[in-house]
């Protein structure tokens, strides 16, 4: 096994053990306006912020759950078609994982998810470019 391919495999696996800790995304709700809003807490997976239509944080879950098993099988196989689908998927979690930020629901947790993902991009865009 080559050390390029694992460390593109441990990047969405921490994306993905990140994204299950309870301190993903930062939800603020106001009962009062008189007093401050009560922040809330959940992880990636939580259907809480989907459910007031903040929907990035669950797909970039899956997606990384998906660039996970493709980036595994890549690792055994090594093969050129799922890095290149890897590349993209990569590329697409990384991108959808900023999203909260317009609902200031971004929280440190989300930028380490955020950069795991976007570190994994370049990894397979700069492989994929070495080998051609």
């Amino acid at each position: 096994m080559k050390p390029k391919r694992v460390l593109q495999t441990l990047l969405p696996a921490a994306a993905l053990i990140l994204a299950f800790l309870p301190w993903g995304v930062a939800l603020s709700f106001m009962s009062d306006p008189s007093l401050p809003p009560q922040v809330t807490t959940t992880s990636y997976f939580d259907l809480l912020p989907f459910g007031y239509g903040n929907f990035a944080p669950l797909i970039t879950a899956v997606l990384t759950c998906v660039l996970l098993v493709l980036m595994l099988v890549h690792l055994a196989t090594g093969s050129r078609k799922l890095r290149r689908a890897g590349k993209i998927l990569a590329w697409a979690a990384a991108v959808i994982s900023v999203f909260p930020v317009v609902f200031s629901a971004y929280t440190l947790i989300g930028g380490l998810i955020s950069i795991c993902l976007a570190g994994d991009a370049v990894m397979l865009t700069m492989a994929e470019k070495e080998e051609n």
